[in-house]
Parts: C-alpha cells; sequence; structure tokens
C-alpha cells in the first residue's frame, strides 16, 4: 500500500509543490497490549515496527476494534 504525500510551500509569490510516495511498514507494531481502564476506555500499547521494516517515517497509527461475544452471550467491546 502507498500512501501519498503533497507538500505546498510559498515564497516570494512563488508557489512549489512536492509530492512523494510513501510505503507503509512491511510488519506489524510488535507487542501489542490492551488493558481496560474503565468500563468504556482501553490502553493500548505497543512498540513500533522494527527500523528496518517501518520503510520511512512512521507518520500515525490506525486502531480498530470491534465488539466480541464470549461462548455465555456476554458482549466486550
Amino acid at each position: 500500500m502507498y500512501i501519498s504525500v503533497v507538500k505546498v510551500s510559498s515564497s516570494n509569490n512563488r508557489h512549489v509543490c512536492s509530492f512523494a510516495l510513501c510505503l507503509v511498514p512491511s510488519q506489524p507494531p510488535e507487542n501489542v497490549n490492551a488493558m481496560a481502564v474503565t468500563s468504556q476506555s482501553i490502553l493500548v500499547l505497543w512498540n513500533p515496527p522494527p527500523s528496518s521494516e517501518q520503510n520511512g517515517i512512521l507518520i500515525g497509527y490506525k486502531i480498530l476494534y470491534r465488539v466480541v461475544r464470549d461462548d455465555e452471550g456476554k458482549t466486550y467491546t
């Protein structure tokens, strides 16, 4: 997957646009852990992928979650 980055700068009434394609890391974050803080929030901790697998500067993470039900029908988010 590629992410495009566009930077626009202006000086002396001249506009310069630079465009770059950035690769996402080749590996996911390591040591991902999540723990309940309250009944409505969790704390998620992780280490970044190894430097050799980052493919550039990391600019952010996306955390997704879903509702899970156990065998007794209890709901967890």
